[in-house]
């Protein structure tokens, strides 16, 4: 929701055809013109305030404009601008390993290996992308200097029903580690080599798991005097666990 980021900037995004109308944004002083891409495609917007899905922005001029955005859900046209420079502020030169890189894509001709699950990778540059739903690119490097990209949604600003159906899959969290995960997780060389290979067995940590499948929905735990029982909820799936080790997979 844009109304919780107010104070935060907005790159607005090319609208179609340069014929097309950027429909219920109006510019208070000219409240009846129309507005198209060369009125508005390039502008960084101030979020103001909100009322009523009705929006108020100021750019760099101090021209103040409306949205009405009686549908609710995305503004398809608006990109945070601010989550890629808080980004860039976190992650840019620093090292991230890669968590799964389904979603990446070669950065140039020159660079045609991906780099593999848990490979460490420098971040070279964070740059707006061209989608509101994924605002922040990534384009990463690895050691031995091929470069790839993606493009992620790192809050959930203005990200709603529109999101593809795996836009999961586009979470920072769902590509990149910001920790090295053979620290982070101590698992036996078994565990590590059904990880890489995504295999589930009897008897594996839940962190093996939460590595393959990603965090669960939900944890039910019980606790006795003999063992901590849990039932970890993947949509319809359940996976049970006796101190820690896998004991029963029900789909």
């Amino acid at each position: 929701m844009l109304s919780e980021t107010t104070g935060e900037k907005y790159l607005v995004l090319s609208h179609g055809d340069t014929n097309d109308e950027y429909t219920g944004f109006k510019r208070t002083d000219h409240p009846n013109k129309k507005l198209f891409n060369h009125d508005l495609c390039g502008k960084i917007l101030t979020v103001v305030s909100e009322s009523y899905n009705t929006y108020s922005f100021v750019d760099s001029d101090n021209y103040t404009y409306t949205y009405e955005n009686y549908g609710g859900g995305d503004i398809y046209f608006l990109l945070n601008i601010t989550d890629v420079d808080n980004t860039k502020k976190l992650f840019l030169n620093k090292s991230l390993w890669i968590n799964d890189n389904k979603v990446l894509k070669p950065y140039n001709k020159l660079s045609k290996i991906l780099p593999a699950r848990f490979e460490r990778v420098t971040v070279i540059n964070i740059l707006p992308s061209d989608y509101h739903g994924t605002p922040v690119k990534f384009i990463v490097k690895t050691a031995k200097g091929d470069t790839s990209e993606c493009s992620l949604n790192v809050s959930d600003t203005n990200r709603g029903d529109s999101m593809f159906n795996d836009g999961d899959d586009y979470r920072f969290g769902s590509v990149f580690f910001d920790k090295d995960p053979k620290l982070t997780y101590h698992l036996s060389p078994a565990a590590w080599a059904a990880v890489r290979a995504k295999k589930i067995y009897i008897g594996m940590p839940g962190d093996a798991l939460r590595l393959v499948k990603g965090a669960p929905d939900k944890i039910n735990r019980t606790t006795t005097g003999y063992a901590i029982s849990e039932q970890w909820v993947y949509g319809y799936s359940y996976y049970y666990f006796r101190n820690d080790k896998l004991t029963t997979i029900q789909d």
